[in-house]
C-alpha cells in the first residue's frame, strides 16, 4: 500500500522550539504548529531588504491568487495574509508525493518609526509579493526624558 505522506524536514527542531514557546517563536520552514498560534497552513519565504528610500519586503507567494492576499497595517504592524488553496483535482494521475504547503498564512512586521505608514504600496508579479515602505524624509526626533531617581 502505497501511503503519501508530507515531508517536513524541520519537524523535531521546531517540537524543540514548541516546547520552549512562547519564548521563541514558531520555526519558519515548518508547518507544525505552537499552541498559542493560530493555525495556518505555511509560512511564506520572506526577504526584507533596505535601500536608501524605503524598506522593500518581498514575499513568495506562487500559486496564490492576487486576490487572496491582504496587506494591513495596524498598530505600527504590516500584516500580509492570504490562502492557498490546495489542488484537489488530478485529472489523469495520483500524487506520490506531496511538499508543496496549502492553507492559511499570515507574516506580521513591526514598523520602524521612519517608514511613512500612508505611503506604503503592494506589488504582485509573478508569483512575487513586494511591500514598499517609503521612509520619512525626516525620522522622528525624540526629546530626551529626565527621570527623577528617588
Amino acid at each position: 500500500m502505497n501511503t503519501v505522506m508530507r515531508w517536513t524536514p524541520f519537524r523535531k527542531v521546531d517540537e524543540m522550539f514548541n516546547a520552549w514557546s512562547p519564548l521563541f517563536e514558531r520555526f519558519p520552514y515548518s508547518p507544525t504548529l505552537a499552541s498559542n498560534e493560530p493555525e495556518m497552513g505555511f509560512m511564506p519565504t520572506t526577504d526584507v531588504l533596505e535601500g536608501k528610500e524605503e524598506f522593500i519586503i518581498k514575499m513568495d507567494l506562487p500559486d496564490v491568487p492576487r486576490e487572496e492576499v491582504k496587506v494591513l497595517v495596524e498598530d505600527g504592524v504590516l500584516m500580509i495574509k492570504g490562502e492557498r488553496k490546495t489542488e484537489r483535482e488530478f485529472k489523469e494521475a495520483k500524487a506520490l508525493r506531496t511538499e508543496i504547503e496549502y492553507g492559511m498564512f499570515e507574516r506580521s512586521f513591526r514598523l520602524p518609526e521612519t517608514v511613512d505608514a500612508k505611503r506604503i504600496t503592494a506589488e504582485f508579479k509573478d508569483g512575487v509579493m513586494r511591500v514598499h515602505l517609503p521612509k520619512l524624509a525626516e525620522a522622528p526626533k525624540q526629546e530626551p526624558i529626565a527621570i527623577k531617581v528617588e
